[in-house]
């Protein structure tokens, strides 16, 4: 126990098999199948093709509207967000929160204001950077390093590479890298040169899932977020 936990690698691989059995059967909550609660499967819809393949119509716009959404992801509801990303798109008056060309042209306080108004987002930690000022940097930074296209930060790249390029924008750590690499993967948005080491991003649900099913044993009483990251990204990796 020298994390402060035993990891029973048997009982969670046989856990990952009764949760894809789920899916695969429409179960549970899974009924209406498991896209639903994917943003890169839940796009504006004039970015896909109709009827909807793997591909998008429109690669450039979905990774800036993923890019916002993924910003945005702290303390949100995936569902919820992806419903005000989806009326913020459709609103002519919000439509610029997505272009770094427009963000940087607004003031602190209209990105504030943008934000909130679009997605009920004003999340910031007392030590961080505020989150405007946050949007409006890695606007800037998107723009002068990548050109504005965000999948300039993923193409041809390794995984490892890509990731060290997203978490050096604030607000951005391994988990939301690891969750947009994967998204502009599955739509085939922007490619990695090893899409096969793609991280998952380790949320609480993923975390309290070795611990449901006793895969993950402690004495401890508590353990914090991220106990287990580097194990589970690995554990995840290993069985898809």
């Amino acid at each position: 126990m020298a994390n402060g936990f035993d990891f029973d690698r048997k009982i969670f691989r046989k856990a990952l098999d009764t949760i894809f059995e789920q899916m695969k059967k429409r179960q549970g909550i899974f009924s209406n199948g498991y896209k639903q609660f994917l943003p890169q499967w839940n796009l504006p819809s004039e970015f896909d093709h109709s009827p909807v393949q793997n591909g998008v119509k429109k690669p450039f716009e979905t990774s800036l509207w993923l890019w916002e959404r993924v910003f945005c992801d702290r303390k949100s509801k995936s569902s919820t967000l992806i419903k005000k990303a989806l009326n913020a798109w459709n609103d002519k008056n919000l439509k610029w929160i997505f272009f770094p060309e427009e963000i940087v042209k607004r003031n602190l306080k209209e990105i504030k204001e943008g934000l909130k108004a679009g997605f009920g987002y004003s999340f910031s930690h007392p030590e961080e950077k505020s989150t405007n000022e946050a949007y409006r940097d890695n606007s800037e930074k998107l723009l002068k390093e990548y050109g504005g296209d965000p999948r300039k930060m993923i193409e041809g790249k390794s995984v490892e590479e890509t990731r060290k390029n997203l978490m050096e924008f604030d607000k951005i750590g391994p988990g939301l890298s690891n969750l947009y690499i994967t998204e502009l993967i599955s739509r085939y948005v922007a490619l990695p040169k090893d899409p096969e080491n793609a991280l998952v991003k380790i949320d609480v649900h993923r975390e309290r899932l070795p611990l449901s099913f006793g895969a993950i044993k402690t004495k401890k009483d508590k353990l914090h977020h991220g106990y287990a990251t580097g194990l589970l990204e690995q554990e995840f990796l290993s069985y898809y």
